[in-house]
């Protein structure tokens, strides 16, 4: 079920929390059986077919854990389990198609249907071996094991949580948590769902309206599109995956708040950036850092020179746009920022001026809105149709009928662009200095949202009126976030 749909907001979590509090005053020990047992649930009215594979992984991945440090043979043996597991339910399909064809790898593999979050559980279970492998975390108990790779806020799309930067606090889940900590994050975590579901249902799900219909007319390329139309479908879906995506970092960190448990930050207002280095750890910090913990540093990061440190940026951002999906557009996409990453390295190391922060911010948006299109479009020739128009003016007749479709889809993206780069985000509002410590962070809140007045008044205020817009425009059934997708 979806964070956005009726079922979630008025019968699975009200349940959930309920067992939860009761749990937590009766008997802390069980505190994660409620969480696992609500966890199954959750993902069993996704994919019920798919709930014994996703046990068996992590049954498995728990025994391998027990004898990582002794044995790297054990422990790439996890790794290739993990990652083989991954590679057939994802791209043997797409690499298969290569060499016979779409319809050829069909014929031969059959339909081959993705799991639910596969491409998220199976990072957290490689972190698990990881951080045991480094000594960088203790072994777990089975049900504490269990509650970090099924817990439901994270499950579907992340954050791809730490396993040593969560062993702690769910050691502690199962011990109890005091009554008063436990309301101030389940009043905390409401903002954050509250304000999250506003912005996935107020905002991303109607910019579809402008980003679809451009996408689909240059995947059928039966109808060539005009410049306007080409920009406003980019433009579009910019906004759409930027609020979608932060709704779901907003909702999925204030569930976790609800049930005792902070999640570290995995977006913080990346349209801001000045460059596109900064994007990118602004942008999905969670997955930034795993790649660069995980794949960037071991392969040699920046310490053997500036040569083999851009290769190993290219070989990085790669693998973040296969890990999105597979299709050589993914690929393109990955390329092309880990290019512009490198790139960013090389003019600072060259000493050029750093660009005035508007121009900065301006150019490094525009930089990303092209490569959202990549990102969007189902294969190269569609990415090709809205490019032409994009950089070759066309005059054609827009393919929105009306001109008044037209007017309110500019208004909404320009309303969409005022709060992405002007207004303050979830975490500033809470005025939580915490957030992005886990990292390393250092983006203070602002002064103005911790005042007394502001957290008192205000803050509840535009919480609530966030609330009844985010649960009066969802719909019965909601739409689904776009990173489910991967």
């Amino acid at each position: 079920m979806l964070f956005n749909s009726y079922e979630f907001v008025f019968l699975f979590l009200p349940v959930t929390l309920a067992a939860f509090l009761i749990s937590n005053a009766v008997r802390p020990s069980v505190n994660g059986w409620v969480l696992l047992l609500a966890s199954l649930v959750f993902y069993a009215y996704w994919d019920l077919p798919f709930v014994l594979l996703l046990v068996a992984s992590l049954v498995v991945n728990y025994a391998v854990g027990w004898r990582v440090r002794e044995s790297r043979t054990v422990f790439w043996l996890g790794i290739a389990l993990n990652l083989a597991l991954l590679f057939w339910f994802k791209y043997a399909l797409f690499t298969a198609g290569i060499f016979v064809g779409k319809e050829g790898a069909r014929t031969i593999l059959g339909d081959i249907i993705l799991p639910l979050g596969i491409s998220f559980w199976t990072f957290h279970q490689i972190s698990y071996l990881v951080d045991i492998r480094r000594g960088s975390a203790p072994r777990p108990s089975l049900p504490t094991y269990a509650t970090y790779v099924l817990l439901f806020p994270q499950l579907i799309a992340g954050p791809i949580v730490r396993y040593k930067h969560i062993s702690w606090k769910l050691q502690r889940l199962f011990m109890g948590l005091p009554l008063r900590r436990l309301v101030i994050l389940m009043s905390s975590g409401l903002a954050l769902f509250a304000l999250g579901l506003f912005k996935k249902a107020a905002i991303a799900d109607p910019l579809s309206f402008w980003a679809d219909p451009v996408f689909a007319a240059a995947s059928a390329g039966t109808r060539p599109l005009s410049t306007l139309d080409a920009w406003i479908g980019a433009f579009a879906y910019s906004f759409q995956l930027y609020f979608d995506f932060s709704a779901y970092s907003d909702m999925a960190l204030g569930l976790a708040r609800m049930v005792g448990i902070i999640f570290p930050m995995n977006f913080f207002s990346p349209y801001k950036s000045r460059s596109i280095d900064e994007f990118w750890r602004r942008w999905h910090m969670s997955l930034s850092y795993f790649v660069r913990d995980y794949i960037y540093i071991p392969l040699g990061g920046s310490r053997s020179g500036p040569s083999r440190q851009m290769l190993n940026l290219f070989i990085a951002f790669v693998l973040i746009g296969i890990w999105h999906g597979a299709g050589f557009a993914f690929l393109l996409w990955g390329a092309y920022h880990g290019a512009l990453v490198g790139l960013s390295h090389i003019v600072r190391r060259i000493g050029v001026p750093r660009m005035p922060a508007v121009v900065g911010v301006a150019v490094t948006f525009l930089l990303v809105v092209f490569g959202w299109v990549l990102f969007r479009a189902e294969d190269m020739t569609t990415a090709l149709n809205v490019y032409g128009p994009m950089f070759t003016y066309s005059d054609r007749i827009s393919i929105f009928n009306e001109f008044a479709q037209l007017q309110v889809g500019i208004l909404l993206i320009a309303l969409a662009a005022g709060i992405a780069f002007f207004a303050p985000n979830t975490s500033e509002l809470l005025a939580s200095r915490s957030h992005g410590l886990i990292y390393g962070l250092r983006w203070p809140a602002s002064r103005r949202f911790a005042a007394p007045w502001f957290r008192r008044y205000a803050l509840p205020a535009l919480v609530g009126v966030a609330l009844y817009f985010g649960l009066t425009s969802m719909g019965g059934l909601g739409a689904s976030f776009l990173y489910f997708n991967f």
